[in-house]
């Protein structure tokens, strides 16, 4: 795919189906993506929605996506293994100084293993800070958030997962109340373009 071009392409989803019978940990490696990327900036195409899932990937990959298709107003990343990548995503579309990234963007949905075993509450924070300073900058409308089960663990309890979601719901609520669409849980369903 690395020599691959699609110069009128708007929407592009790479999707896993499940194994049957699962196969525990099974996601495409980071190259799969990095070789999406390079399309897709040797395409130069008007990219307007990329939902992708079952990956993996990296954080500098991340923001060559986000460099190649700065016009993109739909981003699905679904079923996220490794929480240092749900970071990745949250840091690049919201960094901590410069402009907001991708100013088109008006739908992102993350779900996965978003939160790092005893680091719950940074990545609860990074989601927030994302969601905050899109929502100041007029760049987004609605946010999907989803943990998938195998990330609840017990802790003072709740579970984890529900904790970090909490406090997601509690750091975006003004958000909320101005208009942010907000979707949160284990099953936060399908965005679509």
């Amino acid at each position: 795919m690395d020599s691959s071009s699609f110069p009128m392409l708007e929407s592009l989803s790479i999707e896993v189906t499940e194994h049957d019978p699962p196969v525990e940990g099974w996601k495409l490696p980071a190259s799969a993506f990095k070789s999406v990327v390079t399309a897709i900036e040797l395409s130069g195409a008007p990219l307007r929605a990329f939902q992708y899932s079952h990956g993996d990937c990296n954080d500098a990959d991340i923001h060559r996506l986000i460099n190649a298709a700065h016009g993109l107003e739909l981003l699905v990343v679904h079923s996220i293994q490794a929480p240092s990548m749900a970071l990745g995503f949250a840091h690049a579309l919201a960094p901590e100084e410069g402009a907001i990234p991708l100013r088109l963007l008006r739908t992102l949905s993350l779900s996965g293993n978003l939160l790092a075993t005893g680091h719950e509450q940074r990545s609860a924070e990074a989601i927030i800070e994302l969601a905050r300073r899109r929502w100041a900058a007029g760049a987004l409308r609605e946010l999907r958030i989803g943990t998938e089960g195998r990330v609840y663990i017990p802790f003072g309890g709740s579970e984890v997962a529900q904790n970090a979601l909490a406090t997601i719901v509690d750091g975006v609520r003004d958000c909320i109340a101005e208009g942010l669409v907000f979707k949160g849980g284990s099953a936060i369903g399908d965005a679509h373009f």
